[in-house]
């Protein structure tokens, strides 16, 4: 998928999970340590996200993207609200030079349930 944003030249990306019913951890995993990343190495720097009405879904993603600096990934409700702010948004990401431990981290996210609790990260 990231070739063919990178083939398109696309920078800015709506992605709606509208109709997603449920999710694995594993697709969380999957999402913060090779897709987010593979994107954002391909040119993307803009994410509309458009929430599942799962509870559970929501909170995977969440987790997914809690650490994620690039590209600039901004949650919605409802299509229409993520369709407009990903035609006018005109900021970039802020570039920090912090080593990452992101793929530990979120393996430990990941291995317990995703009911709420404190993640400390350095």
């Amino acid at each position: 998928m990231a070739e063919c944003f990178l083939a398109q030249n696309c920078t800015r990306i709506l992605n709606d999970n509208t109709n997603v019913t449920s999710i694995t951890p594993d697709v969380g995993i999957w999402l913060a340590t090779e897709y987010l990343p593979h994107i954002e190495a391909a040119g993307v720097e803009y994410m509309a996200w458009v929430h599942s009405s799962n509870i559970d879904t929501q909170a995977c993603t969440d987790v997914a993207l809690y650490d994620l600096m690039t590209p600039v990934v901004a949650l919605f409700n409802d299509l229409a609200s993520a369709y407009s702010w990903l035609r006018a948004v005109k900021f970039k990401a802020p570039v920090f030079a912090v080593p990452s431990t992101k793929n530990s981290v979120y393996q430990d996210l990941f291995s317990y349930s995703l009911a709420p609790s404190p993640v400390y990260l350095r």
